[in-house]
């Protein structure tokens, strides 16, 4: 049961998740723009910056369980 624990409730919660994500964009020099929606998937969190606009977004995906960058990358305007 302790692995499937671990799927259902990873260690990295989200909150986490968004304040990992925003301090690898302020290390990398990246614009954090508010609001930022977390959303988790299996294995990781996308963390999404301002999520109300189309486009010009920056999404960042933080590791669940280790909560390590996995990626960070920008959506075209």
């Amino acid at each position: 049961m302790g692995r499937l624990h671990e799927l259902v409730r990873p260690p990295v919660t989200g909150p986490q998740a968004r304040e990992l994500a925003r301090a690898e964009c302020e290390r990398r020099g990246l614009g954090w723009e508010e609001p930022a929606r977390v959303r988790r998937r299996l294995l990781v969190y996308e963390v999404w910056t301002a999520s109300q606009r189309t486009g010009g977004n920056l999404v960042v995906e933080v590791d669940a369980h280790s909560g390590q960058i996995r990626r960070v990358r920008s959506l075209p305007r």
